[in-house]
């Protein structure tokens, strides 16, 4: 089960917190009736995986978006952040400096 557990890490974590063990039950329970019936293991791996990779990436679109939404100030002060630090760096590479800096008159008064 191993596997499977890391198959239902491409679901975000509440998904995994809150439905991971009962997934994992089913599983376990749709594996025991495919071995017992004679059915394909293989099969059964196989359209798991392809369904964690969907869901998962639903949910975790679901997610983002939702998270999106809730945090659009925070998303504000990142830009303003990002920008103050665009600029900064701008001008560094400019190579201006500054009149204070070039004269050395902090360092006369000191």
């Amino acid at each position: 089960m191993t596997l499977y557990r890391l198959l239902l890490w491409l679901f975000p974590r509440r998904v995994r917190r809150d439905f991971g063990d009962d997934m994992t039950r089913l599983f376990e329970a749709q594996l025991a009736e495919a071995r017992q019936q004679g059915g394909s293991v293989l099969r059964l791996w196989c359209r798991a995986a392809a369904d964690a990779v969907w869901h998962g990436s639903v949910e975790r679109a679901i997610e983002i978006r939702r998270l999106g939404r809730a945090s659009s100030a925070a998303k504000r002060q990142w830009r303003w952040c990002m920008a103050a630090l665009l600029h900064d760096l701008r001008y560094a590479a400019s190579g201006k400096r500054c009149p204070v800096w070039q004269s050395g008159s902090w360092l006369e008064r000191s």
